[in-house]
């Protein structure tokens, strides 16, 4: 009569490629869950895009955004980015003025303003000069259009998150007051340096 022995028979039923057919059962079951919720994430994002209803694809892919995004989106700050692309693939001349910077671009056409005295416009991220504005400060001291406003007070101020805002919460003050500016000129490598005693800007009507 034969012996059982239980530790042969355990050593018989054990298969050493079971932990790799576990662990590709367990990549299997990852690629396809993950797979079909892209399919499904894919697929409402192009029904909420394609909705007949109202015909409006920007509110519903920012609906769309607001509910299935991972984190909190702030909705203003996409219409804004949204409307400032768009008319930017226009032409130059072509800008948006969000609500918070409106009374500040309005404020000239108020009689009310001090400061250094330049059109600008904020194009890759840097802040460039128009034009200075004829009997104003910074026309007087030599900036021209074209110029590159870097920094102020040593302070760079280009990049993404620049606004119109910072650059007038900057530059304008107190008639009298003075404000160090850095702007770079073409066919000048190095930075000129600018002390602007701020004024009364002069406007002229048309």
């Amino acid at each position: 009569m034969t012996e059982n022995n239980p530790e042969e028979n355990s050593q018989k039923k054990f298969n050493p490629l079971m932990p790799l057919y576990f662990a590709i059962i367990l990549a299997l079951g990852v690629g396809i869950g993950y797979y079909f919720t892209f399919n499904a994430n894919f697929s409402g994002l192009n029904t909420a895009l394609n909705k007949k209803s109202d015909g409006n694809k920007i509110n519903n892919l920012l609906d769309y955004i607001e509910q299935q995004y991972v984190d909190t989106v702030n909705r203003t700050q996409l219409e804004n980015k949204t409307i400032t692309s768009m008319l930017k693939s226009l032409d130059p001349h072509s800008d948006f003025i969000p609500a918070a910077d409106f009374s500040a671009v309005n404020e000239p056409l108020e009689g009310n303003f001090d400061g250094v005295g330049i059109e600008f416009n904020i194009i890759n991220d840097t802040i460039r000069v128009i034009n200075p504005i004829i009997g104003g400060p910074s026309e007087k001291l030599g900036i021209k259009a074209g110029d590159k406003l870097i920094k102020v007070e040593g302070k760079n101020i280009t990049g993404k998150k620049v606004t119109s805002k910072d650059v007038f919460d900057k530059l304008r003050g107190k008639s009298g007051s003075i404000v160090n500016v850095s702007i770079l000129r073409a066919g000048i490598k190095k930075p000129i340096e600018f002390k602007i005693t701020r004024g009364k800007i002069p406007l002229y009507s048309l």
